[in-house]
């Protein structure tokens, strides 16, 4: 067997790269789509000309409230959330989810790359593709490229979800607020070129029929060619969504909304450290899939949510939502792991000459299915002294994920980082997949309760089943499980008229584990772990000013402490040739703590500036090794921030859009003679983008010119340097400086 057959897993989903199991996966059940509705039953003349291009969502609170379950404004709610406008943000050319979620310096990268699925960090916690991201409110599966044609906004709520996910990762959830129509109608289209070639075409229809407007209706269209600053990683995009919601007669209200996204890339994988333990020379239009025969990533999406709420009198709704995702993705690429052409064999990391070795990586036809149903009462009513708002909701929710019996994962040669070599394809699917399915039924209530004076108490509990099971495509290492818990919310908020808001709260959050049923390693296979529960503190004090005409500013500030336990194996003493592992629920304890600042200022003559700062600290304070104890968490910046400032020019028509975000060092290995210091980090790094902005008015025509430069200087930096749970290290780069022109028509 080859020496680059002898490893872990590749990007959390071989977990041999001999071929052996791949991350599991379970059953996919087809497209429903088609039979969705059968399944369930005074400022400047500057800002005011900019307002009338933009296409905002009207019901922002109201997602906002799908995703926690109280209806108060967003900056009187008890939670840490931020709300990205991505319309916003589109002069700057939205290409993937990290365009959008850098805008929150909680929110880090966590192998993010050029044609693949991002992840990301909040907090510092590795949040799950499965359970931690939201459309709308419902769950959605987050391996899958966004698009943002029907976005209006995203929210990143940051903390422990318990209360609102069950079983989930503890940093956060992302949740995507669609589009909707609005009272007036909307006809607005884009066009754009970049430097190198990407042509991107979009159109935003919106229109409300009947004598009262009773049935609105929203399309969002898009076509992209994409040739991105990464050499020879070509792609292309088609995207098609349309909502749709009636008023009904009684007080009702009908909405079904539906998406459809194709999206091809050639994938551009990471580099690793040369021998092990140095940073190599940043090349960010490198690309070591660059194969005669190298395929790019493919997904197909659909998803589609169909709601309906009902008033029950003046003071309480009842609310129904049923939502479905189909995902079938191609996963190719030539993939850069290890090197064996030295004296030894290296892994993780590349030759000190930059020799690596690569692999031909094709997983086809991956299906991932994701279903939930929602029933929610909600209401207020005054008793006790005190006015209660409450909710009582059930969800079930079920995620497939089912791949092909075998994937290809096979070593082909030897590359290298600074000169590609040519190698032979070996397509050859001889590795075992498995597949996974998930579900669970969640049981709700939670409460807001006010007394005449200025403070509030909020609380909520969340009941969670959930049920698991997963094996091999031969039916072997099978794990299945049930378990049942409960994660509660608590808060304390003081509110005045003059909106002034803080708080404080406790959360918590839960996570499952199952022991690898592998006999061989594990001496506790395929044994269920108790639960591991996250323990969040956070409190907030947060401020707004408007004493000025047509100048308005708004701080908060928030501290946030957590807790997280997680699993990790233990050496045991064996007799021949005995299973040499256990696995240890809670071994670990994880303590993220810090300071987060946000701040806005709006003035006429100055424009907008949007600031947002975090500082924290993330290590072990608790471990089975000892040498790990106080150590850093790897690929965490202890620091982050960022700028952004609109600012309307001389002439009214013209303005100047600028966004700087920095980063602080980011551990990448630990010191091997100092336990629990760093001994290899990616260097501090800032970046500048730049936007200039024309509005034109013609006769029944405005138009919205916009140059903009991404990475204005053109630096050079390591963005990010995730290290896999197998032991991979992997860099990725700052994309390199990049031009684009686009015009927007509204009419």
């Amino acid at each position: 067997m080859d020496k680059g057959k002898q490893r872990a897993p590749l990007k959390s989903r071989v977990s041999s790269k001999a071929g052996a199991q791949a991350k599991s996966q379970a059953p996919f059940i087809g497209m429903i789509c088609a039979v969705h509705a059968l399944c369930v039953g005074s400022h400047s003349n500057a800002w005011a000309q900019q307002e009338r291009l933009e296409v905002r969502s009207s019901s922002l609170q109201a997602e906002a409230a799908s995703l926690t379950g109280f209806g108060s404004p967003l900056q009187k709610l008890p939670f840490a959330i931020t709300n990205i406008d991505t319309e916003a943000l589109k002069s700057f050319g939205l290409q993937a989810l990290s365009d959008v979620l850098r805008s929150d310096p909680a929110v880090s990268d966590a192998y993010n790359t050029l044609g693949y699925p991002e992840n990301f960090a909040i907090r510092g916690f590795l949040i799950d593709p499965r359970l931690n991201y939201r459309r709308d409110g419902m769950p959605v599966n987050g391996h899958a490229p966004v698009a943002f044609e029907n976005k209006a906004s995203v929210l990143v709520l940051k903390g422990a979800s318990g209360m609102f996910a069950g079983s989930s990762s503890p940093g956060g959830m992302v949740d995507f607020v669609l589009k909707r129509p609005g009272s007036e109608a909307i006809r607005s289209a884009v066009l754009s070129l970049s430097e190198r070639g990407t042509r991107y075409a979009a159109a935003d229809l919106s229109e409300r029929f009947g004598s009262s407007g009773a049935l609105g209706v929203r399309l969002n269209l898009a076509t992209e060619t994409r040739r991105p600053m990464a050499e020879r990683a070509p792609g292309d995009r088609q995207f098609l969504s349309a909502l749709i919601d009636w008023k009904m007669p009684g007080g009702g209200l009908l909405t079904w909304d539906v998406e459809r996204h194709l999206y091809s890339q050639i994938s551009v994988p990471g580099a690793s450290l040369l021998d092990g333990r140095s940073l190599p020379t940043v090349l960010p239009r490198r690309n070591l899939n660059d194969q005669s025969w190298s395929a790019p990533f493919e997904s197909q999406e659909t998803a589609s949510t169909l709601r309906w709420s009902q008033s029950l009198g003046s003071d309480w709704v009842l609310r129904a939502a049923s939502s479905f995702q189909a995902l079938r993705t191609n996963d190719r690429i030539a993939f850069p792991d290890g090197c064996s052409s030295g004296a030894e064999y290296l892994y993780p990391g590349f030759c000190a000459n930059g020799d690596a070795d690569l692999y031909d990586y094709r997983s086809l036809n991956e299906r991932r299915l994701s279903r939930a149903n929602e029933l929610r009462l909600e209401g207020q009513k005054t008793f006790a002294g005190a006015k209660h708002q409450m909710a009582v909701a059930f969800k079930k929710t079920r995620l497939g994920e089912q791949l092909e019996p075998s994937q290809a994962y096979n070593w082909v040669g030897v590359t290298n980082y600074f000169a590609s070599v040519m190698l032979d394809a070996n397509p050859l699917a001889d590795s075992l997949n498995s597949n996974r399915l998930l579900s669970t039924r969640e049981f709700s209530v939670q409460d807001r309760v006010q007394w005449s004076g200025p403070w509030v108490v909020w609380a909520g509990l969340r009941n969670t089943l959930i049920e698991a099971r997963s094996a091999r495509s031969d039916g072997q290492r099978a794990t299945a499980f049930e378990q049942r818990f409960s994660s509660p919310f608590l808060a304390l908020s003081y509110e005045t008229g003059g909106f002034q808001h803080a708080y404080l709260s406790y959360a918590e959050g839960v996570e499952t584990d199952v022991v690898p049923n592998r006999p061989t390693i594990y001496r506790n296979a395929a044994q269920l772990l108790p639960p591991q529960r996250s323990k969040q503190w956070e409190a907030s004090l947060r401020k707004l000013w408007s004493d000025a005409p047509g100048i308005q500013a708004q701080i908060a500030l928030t501290a946030f402490h957590m807790e997280r336990p997680s699993a990790a194996d233990v050496s045991m003493d064996t007799i021949g040739e005995g299973p040499a592992l256990e696995r240890v629920g809670g071994a670990n304890l994880a303590r993220h703590q810090g300071l987060e600042l946000q701040a806005s200022l709006k003035t006429p003559s100055l424009g907008m500036f949007q600031f947002a700062a975090q500082r924290s600290q993330a290590k072990l304070v608790d471990a089975l090794n000892p040498n790990q104890v106080a150590s850093p968490v790897l690929n965490v910046a202890p620091w982050s921030a960022h700028l952004m400032h609109r600012w309307p020019l001389a002439q009214p028509d013209w303005q100047w859009q600028n966004r700087v975000y920095a980063i602080g060092r980011k551990p990448v290995l630990l010191s091997t003679e100092s336990p629990g210091d760093v001994g290899l980090a990616l260097p501090a790094r800032w970046q500048w983008d730049s936007a200039l902005t024309w509005q034109q008015s013609l006769p029944k025509l405005r138009l919205r010119w916009t140059l903009a430069v991404n990475n204005l200087l053109d630096r050079a930096d390591w963005r990010e340097a995730p290290t896999q749970y197998w032991g991979g290290t992997y860099l990725f780069p700052v994309q390199a400086r990049s031009l684009r022109l686009a015009v927007q028509a509204h009419w």
